[in-house]
């Protein structure tokens, strides 16, 4: 199964519909809520479905992948959306 926590992500709970409804999907897609608008995405799931991407068996490739400036507003994004459940209250 897989969740696009892309518009759900962060909106519903910090832990997306996901931790909202008590499921625990495959996969999960976020997108720039991650990041507080900043351009990024993220690819979330289990171990062994994840493993593939370092094995080589699943390629993967973007304009943004790694880009300081997004990976810092990331950081700083979810360090706050931890910190506090509250900013998805509103």
């Amino acid at each position: 199964m897989i969740f696009d926590e892309v518009i759900t992500g962060f909106r519903l709970s910090a832990g997306g519909a996901q931790k909202r409804f008590g499921v625990t999907p495959d996969l999960a897609t976020f997108g720039k809520a991650i990041a507080n608008g900043f351009p990024v995405a993220a690819l979330a799931g289990r171990a062994d479905l994840m493993e593939q991407f370092g094995l080589g068996r699943v390629m993967h490739g973007g304009t943004y992948n790694g880009h300081p400036v997004t990976m810092a507003a990331t950081a700083a994004t979810l360090k706050a959306l931890k910190e506090s459940d509250a900013l998805c209250a509103h």
